[in-house]
């Protein structure tokens, strides 16, 4: 609300005044200062998951065509990650491995 009422370019006298409350305006002053004093900014947005990882150690995938051994340093796509596992796409699939088998056990 507060962001707004800047935003919009309204003061504090003139919001006070319009709320008919100007006898206790200085007092309210004093008391919105020190709230806006003691005010923690918000924590940063947590940063996105990378679009790609790449492998650390030799992970066995089971495909269509049979099992295929992805060797480390390859990159895959990252589709989620859920706790310890991530969901990756190899060509037109996606599978499920461990986290400590990317860099983002890091």
């Amino acid at each position: 609300m507060r962001a707004l009422q800047k935003k919009l370019g309204i003061d504090d006298d003139m919001l006070l005044t319009a709320a008919g409350v100007s006898d206790e305006k200085e007092m309210i002053k004093r008391q919105i200062a020190k709230y806006e004093s003691h005010v923690i900014s918000s924590p940063p947005a947590p940063t996105p998951p990378p679009n790609t990882v790449t492998r650390t150690r030799p992970v066995s995938l089971n495909a269509a065509t049979g099992s295929v051994t992805l060797q480390p340093g390859s990159q895959l796509r990252v589709i989620s990650r859920h706790g310890d596992k991530v969901w990756l796409r190899y060509f037109i699939t996606d599978y499920e491995i461990p986290a400590s088998a990317t860099d983002l056990a890091k």
